[in-house]
């Protein structure tokens, strides 16, 4: 599935590591995709899903919002997933499970930085502190609200050095390369996404 596609990606190690697959909408029984009892952490780019334990939606469930996952053992679903269905578009966004390491010293001082509207420099920085600087760039914001038109986005680091700024609330992907240069962008990207992407991936190269 190409990146304009990916809603969900589950990962078979904790902290999005190893082999990936994505889904974008219903799949009864992961063992057709070879990925049965195999996934340990997922990223959810967009909408809300469903996993269970069992096919067919059946056994141990959770629902899941826009985040990052890093360990499904966290939820007693670690190597449990069996089937995975969207259950809505996801309007409200959100960063669900969250970046981790929220009490981690670079993620805070990345969180206060942004919250006291210190710009973000170029030198470069630990992922702990990129992570806070966001949440602390929607905080300043006032959260993921009706009057934030965009909501927040997330980074979604991909095994070739490349990585995809995605926008949950208005199912915006933008794909970039090792260097921070645009390869493509979903339809769902407006020209002011498009542009404040852009500005995003000059800092996360």
């Amino acid at each position: 599935m190409t990146a304009a596609q990916a809603q969900i990606i589950l990962y078979e190690h904790e902290d999005f590591k190893g082999r990936s697959i994505r889904g974008t909408d219903v799949v009864k029984n992961l063992r057709d995709s070879d990925f049965n009892d195999k996934a340990s952490s997922i990223k959810v780019l967009t909408g809300t899903w469903e996993i269970c334990s069992d096919a067919n939606f059946r056994g141990d469930c959770q629902v899941l919002e826009p985040g990052q996952y890093r360990a499904l053992r966290d939820m007693g679903m670690n190597d449990r997933l069996s089937s995975l269905r969207r259950v809505s578009d996801g309007q409200r966004g959100g960063y669900g499970g969250g970046y981790g390491g929220g009490t981690r010293p670079e993620y805070q001082r990345g969180y206060n930085d942004a919250l006291n509207g210190r710009q973000f420099d170029n030198d470069r920085h630990p992922q702990d502190y990129k992570d806070g600087f966001r949440a602390g760039e929607d905080a300043r914001r006032g959260g993921l609200s009706a009057n934030t038109p965009a909501g927040g986005y997330e980074i979604n680091r991909l095994s070739n050095g490349g990585f995809e700024v995605v926008w949950p609330q208005r199912g915006c992907i933008g794909s970039f390369n090792s260097r921070g240069e645009p390869l493509s962008f979903n339809e769902n990207c407006n020209d002011d996404l498009i542009g404040r992407s852009r500005d995003i991936a000059r800092r996360e190269r």
